[in-house]
């Protein structure tokens, strides 16, 4: 059976680059847009929620706390599950193409023309009001 993907009132076929699963059934497929699951991945739902450009990479490290990152040399993350996702502030000349997080306190990305980020958190737990990440070259 091929799983649904609906983008609100009509199915929709986009390019898909990544997906993450924080639990067996909540999930996470990026690229053209942003879908996810809560039932194991039977059916994916589209998210509007601004993220402009082609989502390269998405990794959760449990099911609240998630990163992304575009060809737009945008990094984005969520601390709701991804009901909401807010940008990183950072200064970026170049796409991000991956994310690899060890905990939700530390992290990298990595892009064109050798761009390797470091994250890395003063402060847990990650909250909407008052996340301010320290990215470092």
């Amino acid at each position: 059976m091929r799983p649904a993907l609906s983008c609100g009132d009509y199915s929709c076929y986009h390019a898909m680059l990544a997906l993450a699963f924080p639990d067996t059934q909540n999930g996470w497929i990026v690229g053209q847009g942003v879908f996810g699951t809560t039932n194991g991945g039977e059916h994916w739902v589209w998210q509007d929620n601004g993220i402009g450009g082609e989502i390269q990479d998405i990794q959760f490290v449990d099911k609240q706390i998630g990163w992304l990152a575009t060809d737009q040399a945008e990094l984005w993350y969520t601390s709701t599950g991804g009901r909401r996702w807010h940008q990183m502030d950072g200064n970026i000349p170049y796409a991000i193409r991956g994310v690899h997080f060890i905990n939700a306190q530390q992290g990298w990305f990595v892009g064109d023309g050798g761009t390797i980020l470091h994250y890395s958190a003063d402060r847990l737990p990650i909250t909407d009001e008052l996340f301010l990440p320290h990215l470092s070259r």
